[in-house]
């Protein structure tokens, strides 16, 4: 599922997302803006606690998931709106 990202501070495109306690990798950041992008994340992960995703290679980096405005809600598994 695509996601708005916040992060700490600016990364490069295309780094990857883990699970901060498990080192696993669970997304992707595909676009971004400053401290602002898109990644796009595995539902499980998204319903995990959010404070344990952090930036590969840089886990001071905190990741903050937003579910886009346009994203359809239909699209959207009811425990994640």
């Amino acid at each position: 599922m695509q996601y708005i990202i916040e992060l700490q501070q600016a990364v490069a495109q295309g780094v990857e997302i883990i699970d901060k306690e498990g080192q696993k990798k669970i997304g992707d950041v595909t676009t971004v803006l400053g401290s602002k992008g898109l990644g796009v994340i595995r539902l499980e992960a998204a319903k995990k606690d959010a404070s344990q995703l952090v930036v590969k290679d840089a886990s001071d980096v905190h990741v903050k998931l937003h579910i886009p405005k346009w994203w359809p809600e239909n699209w959207c598994p009811e425990e994640l709106k």
